[in-house]
C-alpha cells in the first residue's frame, strides 16, 4: 500500500472505535451531567475536565456558529500518533481524528466547518434530531 494511503480494513477499523469512542463519551458526559439540551448552556472547561482523562489533555472541543449566532458543539478532535496512541505528540508526528456530535462519524477527515469553542463563550450541546438536524429544538 502507497505510503500516507490507509486500506479499506483499516478506514472500517477506525470507524468501528470513533463509534465506541463516541459512545463511551456521551455516557462519560452523561454521568457528570452534561447531556443535550435547548436550554443549558456549557463551558469548555467543563467538557475538558470531563474528557481529559480520558482523552488527554490536547482534545479540542470544536463549534459552529448557528444561524442565531449561538456557539454549538460540534465535534471533538483528538490528536493520533502514527501508532494510533491518543492524546499524544510526538513531535509532531500526530494526525487528527474527527468524532463528529451530530452524526457519530469519525475518522478519516482533517478539517472541518468547525472552529475551536471559544473558554470565554459558553456554547450549546443540541440534542440530536434526525427529521430536523439543522433545527433540534424547534
Amino acid at each position: 500500500m502507497p505510503p500516507g494511503k490507509v486500506s479499506l480494513k483499516t478506514l472500517e477499523y477506525l470507524k468501528l472505535v470513533a463509534s465506541y469512542v463516541l459512545l463511551c463519551m456521551v455516557t462519560l458526559l452523561g454521568e457528570a451531567g452534561i447531556t443535550p439540551s435547548c436550554d443549558r448552556l456549557y463551558k469548555v472547561s467543563e467538557v475538558q475536565q470531563v474528557l481529559a482523562p480520558h482523552l488527554g489533555d490536547k482534545h479540542e472541543i470544536q463549534c459552529v456558529t448557528d444561524d442565531k449566532d449561538r456557539e454549538v458543539w460540534f465535534q471533538v478532535k483528538i490528536p493520533l500518533s502514527r501508532n494510533l496512541t491518543v492524546g499524544c505528540d510526538h513531535h509532531g508526528d500526530h494526525t487528527t481524528a474527527d468524532t463528529d456530535l451530530v452524526s457519530g462519524s469519525g475518522p478519516g477527515r482533517t478539517s472541518s466547518a468547525g472552529h475551536p469553542c471559544p473558554a470565554e463563550k459558553p456554547f450549546y450541546y443540541l440534542p440530536i434530531d434526525h427529521e430536523h438536524p439543522r433545527q433540534p429544538c424547534g
